[in-house]
């Protein structure tokens, strides 16, 4: 039985490690001043019961840098994961903007260098060099102070970096990638996986007029 919607890949994981996999984690937590827009896990959402979904990167002329299968969820911890898999083959950039850039900020600031984020080059780089923003289409759903100051993309403290940048990139992508998205949804691991590689491959190669 799957009565989770799981794909088959995390079915197999839930059949050998139990139910309790699928929990909320309390890692997830960023602190006490949390921001009034925020994600979880999984089971923190009880109305969402579909595990298609995925998370990407973007340059800001819209080439697509990454991505990464999400299950349900986008809580810091797996945006966390998805940016330190790119590090790993390239380079972070200097400015990232997210529309729930605090949490992650909330995360980074309240986790470096405990077991949920430890210190490694990466890590060191987001903590100490990459500034985390919202775009300003997400900004008038943020309250919190930090929010308002120095997660705004126009702080002084980022130095003008996001200047002239369409922090509209994303939303107008998935646009267009929503037009696939029934078709997708019926795909599990690793056909979905395989499907995205040759996708964004495509759709970064029709961005660049390259063929291959």
């Amino acid at each position: 039985t799957n009565p989770h919607g799981l794909c088959a890949m995390h079915k197999e994981q839930v059949d050998r490690l139990g139910t309790q996999i699928m929990k909320f984690d309390p890692s997830n937590e960023v602190s006490d001043d949390e921001c009034n827009v925020k994600r979880h896990e999984l089971s923190d959402n009880k109305i969402r019961t579909l595990t298609y979904g995925f998370l990407a990167s973007f340059y800001p002329c819209g080439i697509i840098a990454g991505f990464d299968e999400s299950i349900r969820s986008e809580s810091p911890r797996r945006v966390l994961r998805h940016l330190i898999k790119i590090g790993k083959i390239g380079k972070l950039p200097l400015g990232i903007m997210y529309d729930n850039a605090c949490s992650i900020k909330l995360y980074i600031n309240a986790r470096y260098g405990s077991v949920y984020f430890k210190s490694t080059s990466i890590s060191n780089q987001l903590f100490n060099k990459v500034h985390f923003v919202l775009d300003s289409f997400h900004q008038q759903n943020h309250t919190c102070h930090m929010c308002k100051n120095e997660i705004k993309a126009n702080h002084p403290s980022h130095n003008n970096m996001f200047d002239c940048i369409n922090s509209q990139i994303a939303e107008q992508t998935f646009s267009t990638i929503l037009h696939y998205k029934a078709h997708w949804s019926s795909y599990t691991y690793p056909k979905s996986f395989i499907n995205f590689v040759i996708f964004f491959h495509l759709y970064n190669c029709k961005l660049t007029n390259t063929l291959f």
